[in-house]
């Protein structure tokens, strides 16, 4: 019924932690095919997944990359291997509640969705919900159909999907039909594949418990700093904007809403990265995104969803975009970013959340 697709990278502290969590899964193993792919893993990695394989060779398979290739080729060859009715990512070093696909699948049967999302929690051990108010986030549960490019617009712009390609459910022929394929051999690959997913989404399944555990790793490749890695991010941009302009999307009814969620992806989460997450400031790198944002989106500042859905805090760093800042005047801007992310000021630091 579920294929659930699992990239492993020199993961042996994790894994049977990620499988046990599957392993306890209410639906039963015998509903899920597990597709496992080692991304040319230097430590103990492999020996663990033939353990698990051999515990349940009808359900888990593996495949093995010679050198390593990242998340997005790992994903698209558990993709190329699917047999679900319906598909899944998870990560090896996080884990899930004991009810999450069955609930995910139940709605998936009732809604007739394209996409069902839980909500997720941020941990730094292990563990499951002991009460229903921890699980709960308090809203309600919901069918949602896009039915006209102004309701499309709107869910782009709210950001109602998130960032999160792990915490959903997706039909596969749904995610055939569109061609849905991440970037390879690139980090933030995530970007591309949710700026593409919300294109075509028609009904999704939004399940308000945090079903997903994301576990803060700090030996992670996306958290370590001032990696040259994090470059990655400008590539994965412009390949979704490309994507795009291929696709004729951005002569669609909802291109000014695509056009603002690259806005918030590209200028400011890289600005977020270059300010937050390198002790020397990469200027090219700031100028060089900002240069390709002004060439994407001259007209930047008349999108009518600024207004409407950027916070403050966000308008203020939009502010910026068009402007020709010195090392000087850039390090300000970093500063003021540092400071505020460290406020006491709850409103305000609740804000800079939102934007990080």
């Amino acid at each position: 019924m579920i294929t659930v697709i699992i990239p492993c990278y020199n993961a042996e502290k994790y894994i049977d932690r990620c499988m046990q969590s599957m392993e306890e899964q209410t639906i039963g193993m015998q509903s899920f095919q597990i597709i496992l792919v080692d991304d040319a893993s230097t430590d103990h990695t492999m020996e663990k997944m033939l353990c698990w394989q051999n515990k349940y060779p009808y359900q888990i398979q593996i495949i093995h990359n010679r050198r390593n290739r990242r998340q997005g080729t790992c994903r698209n060859l558990g993709l190329q291997q699917a047999k679900g009715d319906y598909v899944a990512f998870l990560d090896v070093d996080d884990w899930v509640e004991p009810d999450m696909y069955e609930k995910l699948y139940t709605v998936a049967q009732i809604g007739e969705c394209d996409v069902i999302q839980c909500a997720n929690s941020t941990d730094k051990e292990m563990r499951y919900w002991s009460t229903l108010q921890e699980k709960y986030t308090g809203k309600v549960d919901r069918l949602i159909a896009i039915e006209t490019d102004e309701d499309r617009g709107r869910m782009i712009a709210s950001n109602l999907l998130g960032t999160y390609v792990v915490t959903k459910l997706y039909r596969r022929d749904f995610l055939e039909a569109c061609s849905m394929q991440f970037p390879e051999d690139l980090l933030f690959e995530d970007i591309y594949w949710m700026g593409l997913l919300n294109c075509y989404v028609q009904r999704i399944g939004i399940v308000e418990e945090r079903l997903y555990h994301y576990y803060m790793n700090p030996e992670s490749v996306s958290r370590v700093r001032n990696k040259t890695q994090n470059r990655d991010i400008l590539e994965v941009n412009r390949r979704l904007w490309k994507t795009y302009q291929d696709r004729g999307l951005l002569e669609s009814g909802f291109a000014k809403a695509l056009e603002f969620d690259m806005l918030c992806t590209y200028y400011l989460t890289t600005s977020k990265m270059i300010f937050l997450r390198y002790d020397e400031i990469p200027y090219d790198m700031y100028y060089e995104m900002q240069a390709d944002c002004l060439e994407m989106m001259p007209d930047y500042a008349q999108n009518p969803y600024i207004a409407k859905y950027a916070k403050p805090f966000q308008k203020l760093m939009l502010g910026l975009l068009n402007k020709e800042l010195s090392h000087g005047e850039i390090d300000s801007a970093a500063n003021s970013m540092r400071i505020l992310a460290h406020s006491d000021n709850a409103v305000m630091n609740a804000e800079v959340e939102d934007f990080l």
